[in-house]
């Protein structure tokens, strides 16, 4: 087996490794946690993240696709990469904080709202100590990553764990979400170090920081684009219904978005390989993109069939009788998937092929659909009404979009391809088993 293929297969496990830990660990504790607040302040809880959460692609800059190009293209200036990416996020995560606390205080001004957010806004100047994850990703070596994280993760989470025991307030959890950001961005400082990096050699170059906002700032739109429509859901659903439809709806989005982690770490994980792939054969880059998307979307069909099957039962079981209205919502979330899963396959061809800006016209189509849904459906249907505005949308963005431009019409070939092929096969296995009889 070729070398390359050998560390990217390694570095595939050792992101699945971390991903596996934190789906599991977070799951039981994300079920206990919303077992002991009921869903009223579960609710409280999701509205004040979700609020929190709109800031984030501000603080990231939709750099982490670019730095690892420019990584992967130039590793001889990795210094001056990183440096100029760290104060970048630096800046833009100070300023992500003031605006999270700004808003929520003129938009809430209820005590308990402010101070919630604003503890976990105090952790998003950390997020700029990502530029070392996105150095360990380039060079294929997720696992350095993998230790800060888990580190970090492990301890937030045992701490949170106590703090259900000792059935500590909504603004005492609120630092627990601190805690895990700001451990895992100092650890990634250690790893760095223990790897003969030093952070002091970095350098800032304004030519390199003005031409790495050009190429991200369609990334940051559509990032941020992305995130109001798939947290303002839970906004407005708190100002027009209320905290225990926010807590219901909440139960069920969870339980898909942890979902949504296997398309992003293997499409992480891959990006190097595409680029390439990219550059020594295209042909073979699109026949490989081609299959990712074909897997992804079979993946996240038979999730879809059997979530949607089985969603009462699943939500009894992990949430119990409080939180049954979520069932009908997860049933109709779970479908969203299948357009998440070819989105995030999409977007390494969006970034090889330099198509940023185009990601942003379809993501932000995809946000003002939602949100007119939004308005129109949650009144009538509460939570089931806001899962239908987020499948829709879903769709439109991720996809349907692309059928629009003839600069994104090969994408919407390809995913229509893919889809094609695999309803076609799940069909003839259907027509298969129901006149298994008659072909006897």
């Amino acid at each position: 087996m070729d070398l390359s293929i050998k560390k990217i297969i390694l570095n595939s496990g050792w992101l699945f490794f971390d991903k596996a830990i934190r789906i599991i660990v977070s799951f039981f504790i994300a079920i206990w946690f919303a077992r002991y607040l009921g869903p009223s302040l579960y609710g409280i809880w999701n509205y004040c993240t979700a609020f929190c959460a709109l800031t984030i692609p501000l603080a990231s800059l939709g750099l982490e696709a670019i730095v690892i190009r420019e990584l992967v293209k130039l590793p001889e200036k990795k210094n001056e990469i990183l440096g100029t990416t760290f104060i970048l996020k630096l800046f833009a995560g100070i300023t992500a904080l003031l605006i999270s606390i700004l808003f929520i205080y003129i938009y809430v001004p209820d005590r308990s709202y402010i101070l919630i957010v604003a503890i976990i806004s105090f952790a998003t100047p950390f997020l700029s100590l990502e530029v070392i994850d996105y150095y360990f990703q380039s060079r294929v070596e997720s696992k350095y990553s993998v230790y800060a994280r888990n580190v970090a993760f492990i301890i937030s989470n045992a701490v949170k764990a106590g703090m259900i025991l000792s059935q500590c307030t909504l603004v005492q959890f609120a630092w627990v979400s601190f805690l895990e950001i700001s451990l895992s961005g100092l650890l990634l400082i250690v790893v760095f170090y223990t790897n003969k990096q030093n952070i002091f050699h970095w350098k800032f170059n304004r030519a390199l920081a003005k031409k790495m906002l050009m190429d991200s700032a369609p990334l940051m739109l559509s990032g941020a684009v992305i995130m109001i429509y798939m947290r303002i859901d839970q906004i407005m659903l708190g100002n027009i219904s209320s905290n225990e439809a926010v807590g219901h709806y909440s139960a069920a989005v969870k339980l898909v978005e942890s979902w949504y982690l296997i398309p992003t770490i293997i499409s992480s994980t891959l990006f190097p390989y595409f680029i390439n792939s990219k550059n020594e054969n295209p042909k073979l880059f699109e026949d490989r993109l081609f299959l990712f998307m074909k897997y992804m979307v079979i993946v996240s069909l038979i999730a879809a069939i059997v979530i949607s099957i089985f969603s009462n039962q699943i939500i009894l079981l992990l949430f119990g009788t409080e939180y049954s209205q979520a069932s009908i919502i997860l049933s109709i979330n779970i479908w969203s998937a299948i357009f998440v899963f070819m989105g995030v396959v999409s977007q390494n061809w969006f970034i090889i092929e330099n198509k940023q800006k185009h990601q942003l016209l379809r993501t932000s189509l995809g946000a003002c659909i939602n949100i007119v849904l939004n308005l129109y459906l949650i009144p009538i249907y509460g939570g089931p009404g806001a899962a239908v505005a987020t499948l829709i949308s879903q769709a439109v963005a991720s996809y349907l979009a692309n059928a629009l431009s003839k600069n994104t019409r090969e994408m919407f070939f390809m995913q229509s391809k893919a889809l094609l092929q695999v309803f076609s096969l799940y069909f003839i296995y259907e027509w298969v088993k129901n006149n298994k009889t008659k072909l006897e």
